[in-house]
C-alpha cells in the first residue's frame, strides 16, 4: 500500500522565520476522494490552515527534551562505516576552510524526503555553520507533491514520465523524465526569497527530436543546452544562470531533461539534496537505468541518506528477507559509486494506521509492518556497517504519533509530520549529527 498517491497531495509554499533566515512552510491540500470519510473533515482543515509561527532557534535546539527519553535514543550510531572518520574530517575541513569543495548530503526516500521539509532544517543548520553553497538536486519540472524549500518549479508544456508507476529504461537519478509536449514548453526556476546569487545549473540532458533546449536568465540572455558530459547516459550540461531562469524548448520533441542540480558559483559550504518520490519503496531504484549510479557518483557526495520504510510498512505481504537483501544491494551500489562517502540508514518514523479506530489503544493501531520494517533497517545497518538513526525512538512519548499530534507535530493521517514537526524532527536529527562531529574530532 502506498501511502501518498502520485497524483497527490500537491503541496504550496508559503515563507516563513526559521532560526533568523527565510524558509518555506510546505501546505499540503490533500484531494477528498482519496481520503477515509472519518478523517475527511480534520483533513480539509489542516489543508486551509497553516501551522503556527516557527520558533526563532538554532536546528541542534530542541524545544522538548524530557528526561524520560533514553540518552541513547537521539543518538547517531556508527555500526563501523568505514568512512564516518572521513565524513567527520570533511565538515571540520569545509568549516575550517581548508576545502573548496561543498560538504555535499544526498537523501534518498519517499514523500518524507520528497517535500523537503525534513531536510530543508538539516540544510539550514549546516548553512548557517559551513556557508551557503546552494539549493542541490531538482526534479527536471514540477513534480505534484515534490518541493524545495529554496526555490519553486512551475512547469507548462512538459510531459512527466515517473518511475514510479511508468516504465522507460532510461530513467536518471530520482526516476522522472520531462519530455516537451509542445512548442515552447517552459519550466520556471524561482527562489522563494529574494536572492541576486550567481549559480551554476547542471542541467541533465537526453537528445531528442527537431530542436534542443536553451536556458534563459532574468536579463533575457539564452545559453543552449548542447554538449555537455556524457554521464550514464545522459548530459551534463552547466550554464551560468541568476534566479529566476527558465529551461525552455522551442519545439515539441526536443531534448528530454533528466534533473537540475543548483549550486552557487561564489562561494562553497553545505549542500543538501532531497531527492524522493511520493509512495515510494527502496526498490524504486531497480526501475532506474544502471546509470543512475554514474550521476550519483558525480554528485561528489560526501554523506548518503537513505530514508524509506513507511510505504513498505503498509505491506501486509512484506517478505522482510527480500526486503533485507534489496537494501543490503541499495547500500553496496551506493558504496561502489561513492567509495569515500559515508551511508546513513533513516530509521521509518512513526506510523498509526488512520483506518482503524480512534478508540483503540495506541498498540492496536500500528501500521502492519512497521515494527519488521525498523528490525530489518536495524539488522542491515548491523550488517552493512553503516550510521544509523531511530528517528522514531528520537521522538517522546509512549505512543509517539499520538503524542506528537497533540502538540501540533503530526497531521490527522497520522502518517506525515506538519511543518513544525519535521522541522522538530529536524533539528534532533541535526543535533545528532553534530554530536558525532564532535565525538569523531574528540577521538582524533
Amino acid at each position: 500500500m502506498a501511502w501518498v498517491p502520485r497524483g497527490g497531495p500537491p503541496v504550496r509554499f508559503v515563507p516563513v522565520k526559521f532560526s533568523g533566515e527565510t524558509s518555506i512552510r510546505p501546505i499540503t491540500r490533500i484531494k477528498a476522494a482519496r481520503l477515509l470519510p472519518s478523517f475527511m473533515a480534520a483533513l480539509l482543515m489542516a489543508a486551509a490552515c497553516q501551522i503556527g509561527p516557527a520558533r526563532a532557534a538554532s536546528p541542534g535546539a530542541s524545544g522538548a527534551s524530557p528526561a524520560s527519553r533514553p540518552a541513547h535514543a537521539q543518538a547517531l550510531r556508527d555500526f563501523g562505516d568505514p568512512r564516518a572518520g572521513h565524513l567527520a574530517e570533511r565538515f571540520w575541513a569545509v568549516e575550517a576552510g581548508r576545502s573548496e569543495r561543498p560538504f555535499a548530503i544526498v537523501q534518498f526516500g519517499d514523500s518524507h524526503t520528497a517535500s523537503d521539509a525534513f531536510t530543508a532544517g538539516l540544510r539550514v543548520g549546516l548553512q548557517q555553520r559551513l556557508g551557503d553553497a546552494g539549493v542541490g538536486w531538482l526534479p527536471p519540472m514540477a513534480v505534484p507533491g515534490q518541493g524545495h524549500q529554496r526555490v519553486n518549479l512551475e512547469s507548462q508544456g512538459w510531459r512527466l514520465t515517473s518511475s514510479l508507476d511508468q516504465a522507460s529504461d532510461a530513467f536518471p537519478l530520482g526516476g522522472d523524465i520531462a519530455s516537451p509536449a509542445q512548442a515552447g514548453a517552459v519550466t520556471r526556476v524561482a527562489a522563494w526569497a529574494p536572492d541576486q546569487s550567481p549559480y551554476l545549473a547542471t542541467v541533465l540532458v537526453r537528445p531528442g527530436g527537431r530542436s534542443g533546449l536553451f536556458v534563459e536568465n532574468p536579463d533575457g540572455r539564452r545559453l543552449p543546452l548542447d554538449g555537455g558530459e556524457p554521464v550514464g547516459g545522459w548530459s551534463y550540461v552547466q550554464v551560468p544562470v541568476r534566479l529566476p531562469f527558465q529551461i525552455v524548448a522551442p519545439a515539441a520533441g526536443a531534448a528530454e531533461v533528466g534533473g537540475i542540480w543548483l549550486r552557487r558559483a561564489d562561494t562553497s559550504g553545505a549542500l543538501v539534496s532531497p531527492i524522493g518520490v511520493n509512495g515510494s519503496r527502496q526498490d524504486i531504484w531497480t526501475r532506474w537505468s544502471p546509470g543512475w549510479l554514474d550521476q550519483l557518483r558525480r554528485s561528489g557526495s560526501d554523506l548518503v541518506i537513505i530514508a524509506y520504510g513507511t510505504n513498505e510498512a503498509f505491506n501486509g505481504q512484506l517478505d522482510p528477507q527480500a526486503l533485507a537483501a534489496g537494501l543490503a544491494q541499495g547500500i553496496r551500489q551506493v558504496r561502489q559509486a561513492l567509495p569515500e562517502a559515508a551511508v546513513l540508514l533513516l530509521g521509518a518514523p512513526g506510523a498509526l494506521d488512520p483506518g482503524k479506530p480512534a478508540a483503540l489503544p495506541c498498540g492496536e493501531r500500528g501500521v502492519p509492518m512497521h515494527e519488521t520494517v525498523k528490525r530489518v533497517q536495524l539488522d542491515v545497518a548491523r550488517q552493512e556497517k553503516t550510521l544509523y538513526w531511530d528517528w522514531e525512538a528520537a521522538m517522546d512519548g509512549d505512543c509517539p504519533m499520538l503524542d506528537w499530534q497533540a502538540r501540533g507535530w503530526v497531521g490527522p493521517d497520522l502518517i506525515h509530520f506538519t511543518q513544525e514537526g519535521y522541522r522538530e524532527s529536524s533539528r534532533r536529527f541535526y543535533r545528532a549529527l553534530m554530536n558525532f562531529f564532535e565525538r569523531s574530532r574528540g577521538r582524533r
